[in-house]
């Protein structure tokens, strides 16, 4: 066991929510919880390490605050185990997905915002673009990305591109399976409408639901001006076909019904609308005014393409 310089007489901020008095105790049963295992413990740094795993000084102090300091020992010990458990497991995985032929059918494409997945080490398209008032197109943290995952019995895993370092096969044709392995999971498809706007439904108690907004042209006809979208949540995609000057009181209606629908999830993951056309997808960014209303800012390229012809033509 390796430890980091420590002074037995200076409180550490990740043990500052125990009392005072308690804490040499926690400090002694830390140190003998670690001793004699293959872990390290770093009291500068504030964690526990072994491989690629880790734990906080904090949350391991937090799992003792409502225990007797006689009894420290035995808690600790048994998250240090928990640590060594899931180094092992972490290794079994490192040699599991290495082998693309042992996961390539369990591959799918899971939606997410970029700024909910972290993106050291994972696998992904991006799916949308902001555009801004210029009309210059960049993916911001709210844009939405396809992450590669591999649908294991028990859980889904996030696949860390140094898995993929020894596979033979190209990450595009990879993705591409995945997105084609994804799309054949299951979606009930429905209609209904919010005032005198109607609108389609993909839903299902599926991981991958919102993940048919990848190909939304398999469960809806475009019109030229193309799709209005939401992906509140895992289980659900909404649509509308853009056809008419009914579209502003589709974003009118389908902004508030996001947000409630991803507020109340699970699996929450945007609250904001999209615009699908021609097989690309720019983000509707909402702000909110004064008195809390949201309010959607269209981008140019939707005004120039969708709002000013409709308005023409409007009788």
């Amino acid at each position: 066991m390796g430890h980091g310089e420590d002074s037995e007489d200076d409180a550490r901020e990740w043990e500052a929510r125990l009392d005072a008095s308690d804490r040499p105790a926690f400090r002694t049963a830390l140190h003998a919880a670690v001793e004699h295992t293959p872990a390290t413990l770093d009291t500068l740094a504030g964690h526990v390490t072994l491989g690629r795993v880790r734990v906080g000084l904090e949350a391991l102090a937090d799992s003792c605050l409502d225990v007797a300091p006689a009894k420290y020992e035995d808690v600790l010990t048994a998250q240090i185990a928990a640590l060594i458990q899931a180094n092992e497991d972490a290794a079994s995985m490192d040699t599991r997905f290495a082998n693309l032929s042992a996961i390539e059918s369990s591959l799918r494409l899971r939606l997410h915002r970029q700024k909910d997945v972290s993106s050291a080490r994972r696998i992904a398209r991006t799916i949308s673009y902001t555009e801004s008032p210029k009309g210059e197109r960049s993916a911001d943290e709210d844009d939405l990305i396809a992450v590669l995952v591999s649908d294991e019995q028990s859980r889904i895993v996030t696949i860390d591109s140094a898995w993929t370092q020894n596979w033979e096969t190209p990450l595009d044709a990879v993705l591409d399976r995945a997105a084609a392995q994804t799309a054949a999971e299951d979606a009930s498809v429905d209609e209904f409408s919010l005032g005198p706007v109607r609108f389609r439904s993909l839903v299902g108690d599926g991981y991958y639901v919102a993940s048919h907004a990848l190909q939304l042209s398999r469960f809806i006809d475009p019109t030229e001006y193309g799709v209005l979208f939401a992906v509140p949540h895992r289980h659900a995609v909404l649509l509308h076909r853009i056809e008419d000057h009914h579209v502003v009181d589709a974003i009118e209606a389908l902004l508030p019904v996001a947000e409630g629908m991803f507020n109340d999830g699970p699996g929450s993951i945007s609250d904001e609308l999209f615009w699908w056309r021609n097989g690309r997808v720019l983000r509707l960014p909402v702000a909110r005014e004064e008195g809390g209303q949201r309010k959607v800012r269209l981008p140019p390229s939707f005004v120039s393409a969708v709002l000013s012809p409709i308005m023409k033509d409007r009788p």
